[in-house]
């Protein structure tokens, strides 16, 4: 039972992890928005 919680922790990190790498990236302070006039 043990190694079954341990198997998904793991697999549903790296998932968490795959889900982060694939959204974009959060906008630097630097850029301005691609609407401003």
């Amino acid at each position: 039972m043990k190694t079954i919680m341990i198997a998904m922790l793991l697999t549903g990190l790296a998932g968490a992890i795959l889900l982060l790498r694939l959204l974009p990236p959060p906008e630097e302070p630097g850029h301005e928005p691609l609407l401003a006039p």
